[in-house]
């Protein structure tokens, strides 16, 4: 038997194609179920990716307010070093932690 008897009969060039429906086989159903799935969980990971988003921008945030506060506490230190740098400023500090000049005599007063 030739391979064009095997074929059926030949049909008119230009005619339509004769199609016929197949049927799924249980591996392709399973796999369009396994990337149906998989789909779903890429969606799942990008609204986490979401959620992540949000939580560090809100970090960011505390960070900024917390370096506004730093920044306002190191203004305060800085005034303080220049005022103990000078020469008024070490005596009083010198004083308030208890010493005095020499010849000087430190007298307590009880409250």
């Amino acid at each position: 038997m030739s391979a064009r008897a095997r074929r059926g009969p030949s049909r008119p060039r230009g005619s339509p194609r004769r199609t016929t429906r197949r049927r799924s086989s249980p591996g392709k159903v399973a796999l369009a179920v396994i990337g149906c799935l998989i789909a779903m969980g890429f969606g799942a990971l990008a609204g986490g990716a979401h959620v992540s988003a949000r939580l560090l921008q809100d970090q960011v945030r505390s960070a900024r307010q917390a370096l506004k506060e730093l920044d306002g506490k190191h203004r305060e230190l800085e005034q303080e070093r220049a005022r103990l740098e000078t020469e008024r400023g070490m005596e009083m500090e010198a004083r308030r932690a208890g010493f005095v000049r020499p010849g000087e005599v430190l007298l307590q007063i009880p409250r």
